[in-house]
């Protein structure tokens, strides 16, 4: 593993699927390919919200509204690694920097920051933690909280055949992401007709 890889792993949040069947004990490819795919979008309006919230980015932002992508782009989730055996994954954006980046080193640190935001506010949050859900209700209006909350609850929920393990970085589980009580879901994603869409 090369040393930049090395450095964007310090950064990641690494999880495990793990199968709830107890006749098969396997996990379908497309559920795989979903709950990437959610945290992708989950984590794609993280970056754009925040990015927006920025002064600066917003500045820039409406001078040159293609930025935007770019940023995206520069940010996009990878697996930096993955036992297909054991369905274990290890998640970050882009954290590297390139020398004909659109960014300079200030803005690597905001992604790096924004990434652990993420971690904290989305992947780690307790959901049965009320001032942990009081803390992202104020942070985040309605419409921001559907766009990056909506796509993880979609793959957390309980009626599904898997969970999502969370890992330390030797590889032991530390915790589970676990879904909100239907009750404090509501609170963070309210239906898209009570907000008149």
């Amino acid at each position: 593993m090369n040393q930049t890889r090395l450095n964007i792993t310090g950064y990641s949040f690494n999880i495990h699927l793990e199968s709830l069947d107890p006749d098969s004990g396997q996990i379908e490819f497309d559920i795989l390919l979903r709950v990437f795919s959610k945290l992708k979008s989950s984590f794609r309006s993280f970056i754009e919200i925040e990015f927006l919230k920025n002064e600066t980015f917003r500045d820039l932002y409406c001078r040159k509204p293609s930025i935007l992508e770019s940023f995206k782009k520069e940010t996009e989730l990878m697996v930096l690694s993955m036992d297909i055996d054991s369905l274990q994954a290890s998640i970050a954006p882009d954290l590297t920097e390139r020398e004909a980046s659109l960014f300079e080193h200030e803005v690597l640190c905001w992604k790096r920051e924004k990434f652990n935001d993420y971690k904290e506010d989305v992947i780690y949050l307790n959901y049965h933690d009320a001032s942990s859900v009081r803390r992202i209700v104020s942070k985040y209006n309605t419409a921001e909280r559907i766009k990056i909350y909506k796509p993880v609850f979609d793959v957390i929920a309980y009626d599904k055949n898997y969970r999502i393990s969370l890992l330390d970085t030797s590889g032991k589980c530390c915790g589970m992401i676990v879904p909100p009580p239907d009750i404090v879901k509501k609170q963070i994603i309210q239906p898209a007709e009570s907000l008149g869409v």
